[in-house]
């Protein structure tokens, strides 16, 4: 009888379980200057210098960009990057330039550095809690045509 009790209380406490074991993921500073040469050079032409992206490509350094990766686990940014970036030839990086490329843009979304190295895990998040409210909202930006 007690099994029966306790499993609608075990349902309804996993989730806020699950979010108290979130760990922010870390990065070095180096790795994250490493990350904006490869960024400058694989990225930018669409993204631009300052992430806020033009036409197709999506800002990286937003409230959008913010919330759409909040408390999802950085494999899932890694896998996403090496499936797809750089378009024209995506998987062409190395992991570690992948890994390096993710350190930039958590340094860029006001992450601080450590002094551990990030690494691509399931259990570390992008951005635990969401986006960090600190942050100043920026305002929407209406993509133009053409």
């Amino acid at each position: 009888m007690r099994a029966k009790l306790l499993l609608p209380l075990i349902v309804l406490l996993s989730p806020m379980l699950r979010a108290q074991q979130l760990e922010q993921a870390t990065y070095s500073e180096p790795q994250a200057q490493t990350g904006l040469e490869i960024y400058v050079q694989n990225c930018a032409a669409c993204h631009l210098s300052d992430l806020t992206g033009s036409f197709e490509a999506p800002s990286l350094n937003d409230v959008s960009f913010r919330e759409n990766w909040g408390n999802r686990s950085v494999f899932e940014l890694f896998d996403l990057l090496r499936r797809t970036m750089p378009p024209q030839s995506p998987s062409s990086l190395t992991d570690e330039q992948y890994e390096a490329v993710i350190a930039y843009l958590l340094r860029e979304n006001s992450i601080q550095s450590s002094q551990e190295n990030l690494i691509v895990s399931t259990e570390r998040v992008l951005f635990a809690g969401g986006f960090n409210s600190e942050i100043p909202i920026e305002e929407q930006r209406t993509p133009l045509p053409g």
